[in-house]
């Protein structure tokens, strides 16, 4: 698996993928510069998601994940998984120790549990503290 940042070109295969899951489409200029594509094993995008950094403020928010529908649901679980990984990783970079990420998917919320952050009651908001430096 690989990871490498997103691009204004792969706007449009992302458009494509919402569109495909009956999600809504996010403008161009709503996306951070800060994303994230993780490919499958075979080299395929599989996954997109992104991290918004606020300024002066010790948080990190993770938005917009979705996933190839063209490959595999194993492939699609390993992505995001891996992209998961690679934004933590981001804000870890960025000395953010705050992560929150709104999302009512059982799937994408097992998985960002995994990853160290935890569901708040209303079971749409995700948070986790990365710790101190």
């Amino acid at each position: 698996m690989d990871c490498r940042r997103f691009t204004e070109t792969e706007y449009p295969m992302i458009v494509e993928w919402w569109e495909k899951h009956n999600h809504p489409v996010i403008p161009f200029k709503m996306l951070s510069p800060a994303g994230l594509i993780s490919l499958t094993d075979k080299g395929e995008p599989g996954c997109v998601s992104f991290i918004y950094f606020v300024a002066n403020c010790d948080i990190a928010q993770i938005a917009w994940t979705t996933t190839n529908p063209d490959v595999s649901a194993r492939d699609r679980y390993k992505s995001v998984d891996f992209c998961i990984k690679g934004l933590i990783a981001l804000a870890k970079h960025n000395k953010r120790t705050n992560v929150l990420c709104f999302s009512d998917s059982h799937g994408l919320n097992k998985l960002f549990h995994k990853n160290g952050l935890k569901e708040l009651k209303d079971h749409k908001l995700l948070y986790g503290s990365l710790g101190a430096f």
